[in-house]
C-alpha cells in the first residue's frame, strides 16, 4: 500500500519486517534458516533508517488519497446534502483539513491543491485500502490494534476496501473530461469479490464534511 509503484521497495519493507520478527522470536546464538529470496532482499534494501522513514513519508501520502476518495464515497451517500461530489471539492475538503488537523507524528498535512492531486493520482491504484483505514478508524467494533489481528478482521479490512473499490469503479464525476470511473478497474489492486462488501452504518455525514461544504459553495458563489 505505501509502494504500489515500486515493487523493490515492497519487497524490501516486507523483507526486513519478516526478518524482524524472525529475530525477534530466536535466542541470539541460534541459527535460522530463510529463504535466499529473503536474504537477497534484505542485503539490496536501503539502510533500516531510510527504509522506515520512506515508508513514513509515502504512508502519509496514501492517507491523503484515502480521505480523497472516501470524502468522494460519503458525499455520494449523502446526495442530499451534496448534489455534485467532484475532485475538486473533495480537495477542498482535503484543504479544509489541513488547517485543523495533523498527523500523528504532529508534521503537517498537505494542503495545496497540487499536492493532493498529485497523492491521489500516484495512491490511485490503493486508494480504496488507505480509505478502507479511514473507515475502519470510525467505524469499527474492534480496537484498533486489532485491525489485521485475525481472519476475521483481515475480512472485514478487505470488505471495507472492497465497497469502496466498487464505488470508485462506477463513480464518473458530472463534470468530469473525460467521463471516466475516478479508478481504473483495470490497473487497481482489486478485492475478490469473494469478500463481503461491508457499508458503513452511518446515518449522517461524517462530522465536519457538511460544514466543509458549505464553505465551498459559499466561496464558490
Amino acid at each position: 500500500m505505501s509502494f504500489p509503484n515500486d515493487e523493490s521497495l515492497r519487497r524490501a519493507y516486507f523483507s526486513v519486517c519478516n526478518a524482524e520478527s524472525v529475530l525477534e522470536k530466536t535466542d541470539e546464538d541460534r541459527a535460522v534458516a530463510v529463504s535466499a529470496d529473503l536474504l537477497e532482499n534484505v542485503i539490496s534494501a536501503p539502510s533500516r533508517d531510510d527504509l522506515w522513514d520512506q515508508f513514513r513519508q509515502e504512508s502519509k501520502r496514501g492517507m491523503i488519497a484515502g480521505d480523497l476518495l472516501l470524502t468522494l464515497y460519503a458525499m455520494h451517500s449523502f446526495h442530499e446534502h451534496f448534489p455534485e461530489p467532484s475532485i475538486r471539492s473533495s480537495i477542498f475538503v482535503a484543504q479544509r483539513f489541513a488547517k485543523e488537523t495533523e498527523f500523528e507524528d504532529q508534521t503537517k498535512l498537505p494542503s495545496s491543491k497540487t499536492a493532493i492531486r498529485t497523492y491521489f493520482d500516484k495512491f490511485r491504484t490503493v486508494a480504496h485500502f488507505w480509505a478502507a483505514l479511514r473507515l475502519h478508524e470510525l467505524y469499527s467494533s474492534r480496537l484498533d490494534e486489532d485491525m489485521l489481528s485475525s481472519a476475521d478482521a483481515v475480512e472485514a479490512f478487505l470488505g471495507n476496501a472492497g465497497t469502496l473499490e466498487d464505488f470508485g469503479c462506477s463513480f464518473v464525476p458530472k463534470r468530469a473530461k473525460p467521463q471516466l470511473p475516478i479508478l481504473d478497474p483495470d490497473s487497481i489492486w482489486s478485492v475478490p469479490e469473494a469478500f463481503p462488501r461491508w457499508h458503513p452504518p452511518w446515518k449522517e455525514p461524517p462530522e465536519g464534511l457538511v460544514e466543509a461544504m458549505r464553505n465551498y459553495r459559499a466561496k464558490a458563489r
